[in-house]
C-alpha cells in the first residue's frame, strides 16, 4: 500500500483522498455453476489490489498502473475503447456507471497488485471493483453491496462481452475474513463458513499460462450450456437453466442431446452437488473428503466441461502425487490460470520445491506457488 500512496504523491504532487483495498478470490469449488444459476464456494483472499484516488474538479481521469508502470487519460465525458486490457477494464465499469445515471468526477488514480493477471484469482474483477468502490466513496453515492455487484457483472457482460455470472464480484465485495461463503446463485441467499485448521493449508501454483476470457473458450461454454436448456426445455418447461437440470432429463433426451451439451450438463450437475458436499466436509473437517471432491472437479473440469489444458493437468498430477497432498484442481474459468491445493501444513514448503523443479523440468516454465488465507472482502482503508 505504502508503495503506491508514494507513486500518488510524486506523480500528482498531493495527498490521496481515499484509499481502496480489492482482493482476489478463489473459488473452493463450483466452477461454471454462477452463469447457471447454480452454487459456488468462494473466498476473498489476503493478496490483491491498493487503490490511492484523488477527486478532481472536472471531468478527466489519470490512471497509473504500478506494476505495468503504464498509464492512460481520458475524458469521462467522451472515451474510445482502449486497446489496452487493464485499462478497457476500467472504461467498462466507469461506463455501466454513466449508463445507470451515476455522473463521476473526474479523478486521479495509483493502483498496485500482488495478484497475477489473467491467473484465476480474479484481478480483473479486483480491478474494476476497486475503481467502482473508489466512484462510490469520491461521489457519495447511496449503494449497497449487491448494488456492486451488479454493476461490475453487467460491466463485465456489456462492454467486455463477458457471459459470466456474480461470483467473482459476490466474492470480492461481500469477503470476510477467515470465512468462505456458500451462494446460491439463483436466489443470491448466501451463507458465511468458518474455516480455519492449523493442520491445513491452501496453497496456489500459477501455471503462468495466460488466459483470456474473450478469446479462450469461455463464452463458448455459457452459449452450450444455454442451447442445452433451451433444447430440454421444450420436453421439460420447468428447466429455465442448468439448476433445474437432472440426470434422468438428460437420459431421456439423449438421442437429441449431442454428445458434447450432455457432457456440460452432466458436469453442472455433479458440480452443484459437489459444493453442497464440500460444505458439510468442511463443516467436520473431513480433510480427505474434501480432497477427494476437489479431485473429481477436476476431473469434471478436464473430461466433461473441456476448460483444462495440459499446463493444469500437469500441476494437478504433480500435487496429487505428493503423500501429504489431499487433493487439488483447476480454478477459474480455464485454459490457464491457477490451480489450487488442499496440503497438509507441515508439508506445504517440500511441496512448493517439488512442484517447481518438477513442472519446470516438464514445460519450461517457472511456476508461481504462493499460500494463501482467506481475507477481508472489499473496502475503504483510509479516507481524508
Amino acid at each position: 500500500m505504502n508503495k503506491t500512496v508514494d507513486q500518488f504523491l510524486t506523480l500528482f504532487s498531493r495527498s490521496p483522498d481515499l484509499i481502496v483495498a480489492s482482493p482476489g478470490r478463489i473459488n473452493l469449488i463450483g466452477e461454471h455453476t454462477d452463469y447457471n444459476l447454480g452454487y459456488v464456494l468462494p473466498a476473498a483472499i489476503d493478496k490483491g489490489f491498493f487503490f490511492a484516488f484523488g477527486r478532481r474538479d472536472d471531468l478527466s481521469c489519470r490512471i497509473h498502473a504500478l506494476d505495468l508502470d503504464d498509464m492512460c487519460s481520458f475524458e469521462l465525458t467522451r472515451f474510445e475503447k482502449s486497446d489496452k486490457n487493464w485499462v478497457v477494464l476500467i472504461q467498462g465499469v466507469l461506463d455501466q456507471c454513466i449508463r445507470s445515471n451515476l455522473m463521476p468526477a473526474g479523478f486521479d488514480c495509483v493502483f498496485s497488485s500482488s495478484i497475477p493477471i489473467g491467473s484465476g484469482l480474479s484481478s480483473s474483477t479486483a480491478l474494476d471493483c476497486g475503481i467502482l468502490k473508489g466512484m462510490v466513496a469520491l461521489n457519495d453515492w447511496q449503494l449497497d453491496r449487491w448494488d456492486l455487484v451488479n454493476l461490475s457483472n453487467r460491466a463485465n457482460n456489456e462492454y467486455l462481452g463477458v457471459q459470466g455470472g456474480i461470483l467473482d464480484q459476490f466474492a470480492i465485495v461481500f469477503g470476510k475474513k477467515d470465512h468462505s461463503m456458500l451462494l446460491d446463485c439463483r436466489s443470491r441467499k448466501y451463507q458465511y463458513q468458518s474455516f480455519t485448521h492449523d493442520e491445513i493449508e491452501w496453497v496456489v501454483v500459477d501455471s503462468g499460462v495466460r488466459h483470456n476470457h474473450l478469446e479462450s473458450g469461455y463464452n463458448d461454454r455459457a452459449s452450450e450450456c444455454a442451447q442445452l436448456v433451451e433444447l430440454v426445455n421444450r420436453k421439460y418447461e420447468e428447466v429455465k437453466s442448468l439448476r433445474d437440470l437432472t440426470g434422468h432429463m438428460l437420459d431421456d433426451m439423449a438421442v437429441k442431446i449431442p454428445g458434447a451439451l450432455s457432457r456440460r450438463g452432466r458436469f453442472i450437475i455433479s458440480e452443484n452437488q459437489r459444493v453442497l458436499d464440500f460444505v458439510e466436509a468442511m463443516k467436520n473437517a473431513d480433510f480427505q473428503l474434501m480432497g477427494a471432491l476437489l479431485k473429481q472437479s477436476h476431473l469434471g473440469l478436464k473430461n466433461g466441461y473441456e476448460v483444462s489444458c495440459f499446463e493444469m493437468d500437469t500441476l494437478v498430477s504433480l500435487a496429487d502425487s505428493h503423500k501429504d497432498v489431499y487433493g487439488a484442481r483447476m480454478v477459474g474459468g480455464g485454459f490457464g490460470g491457477c490451480i489450487i491445493i488442499l496440503v497438509k501444513k507441515r508439508s506445504t514448503l517440500d511441496l512448493i520445491r517439488m512442484i517447481e523443479e518438477k513442472y519446470e523440468r516438464i514445460t519450461g516454465i517457472r511456476p508461481n506457488c504462493f499460500s494463501i488465507s482467506f481475507g477481508h472482502g472489499l473496502r475503504i482503508i483510509d479516507k481524508h
